[in-house]
């Protein structure tokens, strides 16, 4: 095991990004979840009609907050990832250039 951290830009934007399409994609099957319906005349004569779709409405609601809660902590990681590499890049630079102030001083 090392005791190194190596922070590599590219991937972290690249991971950053997954996560961003990620919350997207969720974005877009909540939207169409939104669309799914039950009547309760489609069913016909069936006796627990409104029963059943007062059950298909309830867990189609806990299906779109689940996705929703999925999309938000996907947008959540993105903004974290993105966050750690301009930190991680902020510091980069800070130490690049008292490097090169010291640099500078000796010569």
């Amino acid at each position: 095991m090392t005791t190194r951290l190596f922070a590599e830009y590219g991937a972290m934007t690249r991971a950053a990004a997954d996560q961003r399409h990620a919350r997207n994609t969720l974005i877009r099957i909540q939207d169409a979840r939104r669309e799914a319906g039950l009547d309760p005349d489609a069913l016909g004569k069936i006796l627990p009609a409104h029963e059943l779709v007062a059950t298909f409405r309830h867990v189609d609601r806990a299906t779109r907050a689940g996705i929703w809660d999925a999309a938000q902590r996907c947008e959540d990681l993105s903004d974290a990832v993105r966050e750690v590499r301009n930190l991680y890049r902020s510091v980069d630079e800070a130490a690049a250039e008292r490097f090169e102030a010291l640099h500078g001083e000796v010569r």
